[in-house]
């Protein structure tokens, strides 16, 4: 139960900040007061049995819309900043006391003194919302390894002052696409335990990690996805039951299937081949002049097709290999964008060099790449959930994944019993493991791995 001086105590660290935050509290507090209206938080109509039961079967359901909320807010005011890391909880925990339910008394109150320590709190809270919500959900909100500040975490706790986190997978699709890996109507939630830190729960070994690719971020910010093309020569063939080409089920990996908070419609191909053509392109057109270190310089006036041709052998290999069309863009149309691409550098060094009239109309080479840009835009934003802090890899079955950027090859992929997304998890000297993060896998989201290892589970430590 919160004390008396904990509306003081909860305001004293983010400042402004929280002004920021309280404005998610609406959501939270609509959400609460909605519950209430549609008759889901009831006083007991009678002292009957089943007026008791029904009543306690509200409260706990209101309870659980609170602790969803508060994680969500918890997320929320990830980017903001404190003075005292502990304040991460306890301004959000301030916040989110003006929508307890009726009756429901605050599980934390303010706590300075120096048994309270930073790794404490943050994992009371992350074992408190593994206790009140299903589905092993707050999992999904520990960070990648390398964004981690606060030492001596368990692996399985967030780091709350960690201000950079992507989306969780949990989150980037609406409640009525949700991914469902281990259905809870197959496999029903079971009771975890935390002893000194270490958490027991049950799951089952699915894969382990074969390759994995440069980071997504980086990716986009070199233009270079030829490590990506280079895992899909690698990718089983059929994969799965799909009937997909190793092109789809590389695009469909990148974005989790997801456009717009629901599975990712065919549509979303041919975008991605634009996308792709200008992401190659991009990084094979030369400069027009090239300066070394040395002071020399070479002259790109002249495309030297045949060097581009030979760089373009991976494309090459892959649609070599595919029975069917690729949903990837052929040699002869990248070789034609680098051609436009190559033809914008070049009038762009004309302009600049003032060999034309300062008037003359021409757009710069930028200006003019972003004009080619507008057909890929419906892919660039899909990839916005998804780019952040996690990579491509392969596992040693050949399907492929978008995990958590610290992950390493031989990390080991999980279902855990319940869960909606599998995890990647490492394994210790003492045969407990280290979460590194959430994963997708493309084509085991929505049962198809629990089908495959609900006879394989058994305990899972994570510490």
């Amino acid at each position: 139960m919160v004390g008396p001086n904990a509306s003081k105590a909860f305001g004293r660290a983010i400042g402004d900040e929280s002004v920021r935050i309280s404005v998610i509290i609406d959501r939270l507090k609509a959400t609460v007061d909605r519950g209430t209206a549609d008759g889901q938080l009831l006083e007991p109509p009678s002292s009957t049995t089943v007026a008791d039961n029904e009543a306690s079967i509200s409260a706990v359901h209101a309870e659980e819309i609170f602790y969803d909320y508060f994680q969500t807010l918890l997320l929320d005011a990830r980017p903001y900043s404190a003075t005292e890391a502990r304040d991460k909880i306890f301004e959000v925990f301030g916040i989110a006391q003006k929508a307890l339910p009726p009756g429901m008394a605050m599980p934390l109150k303010p706590n300075y003194t120096s048994e309270s320590t930073t790794q404490s709190l943050f994992t009371s809270v992350a074992a408190l919302l593994l206790e009140k919500l299903p589905r092993l959900s707050n999992l999904s909100h520990v960070e990648d390894k390398c964004s981690r500040r606060v030492p001596n975490l368990p692996s399985w706790v967030p780091d709350y002052t960690n201000r950079l986190t992507p989306i969780p997978l949990t989150f980037i699709r609406g409640l009525n696409f949700a991914f469902d890996c281990c259905p809870d109507n197959i496999l029903p939630e079971e009771k975890h335990t935390i002893e000194r830190g270490l958490l027991e729960l049950t799951g089952a070994f699915f894969d382990r990690v074969a390759k994995v690719c440069l980071p997504l971020w980086e990716v986009i910010k070199s233009s270079d996805i030829e490590p990506c093309m280079k895992l899909c020569l690698k990718i089983r063939e059929p994969y799965l039951d799909l009937k997909q080409d190793a092109g789809e089920v590389l695009w469909r990996t990148m974005i989790a299937d997801t456009h717009n908070s629901q599975p990712a419609a065919e549509t979303m191909g041919p975008v991605f081949s634009i996308w792709a053509r200008n992401r190659i392109a991009i990084k094979l057109t030369p400069e027009i002049r090239v300066i070394d270190e040395t002071g020399a310089i070479t002259s790109n006036v002249r495309l030297d097709e045949a060097l581009l041709r030979s760089q373009l052998s991976t494309l090459r290999g892959l649609h070599d290999a595919s029975a069917g069309k690729l949903s990837l863009p052929t040699v002869d149309e990248v070789l034609m964008s680098i051609k436009q691409l190559h033809r914008f550098k070049l009038q762009d060094f004309v302009s600049q060099n003032a060999i034309l009239y300062p008037n003359d109309p021409f757009p710069t080479g930028a200006e003019q790449i972003n004009r080619l840009e507008k057909d890929a835009a419906a892919f660039h934003f899909a990839l916005g959930p998804t780019m952040p802090f996690r990579r491509l890899y392969l596992t040693k079955k050949g399907y492929l994944g978008l995990g958590p950027e610290s992950m390493e090859v031989d990390d080991q992929v999980f279902m855990l019993q319940a869960a909606r997304v599998p995890f990647v998890l490492r394994e210790k000297a003492d045969s407990s493991f280290e979460l590194m993060g959430e994963t997708y896998i493309h084509g085991f989201m929505e049962g198809r791995m629990v089908a495959e290892l609900k006879v394989e589970m058994g305990p899972v430590h994570i510490s």
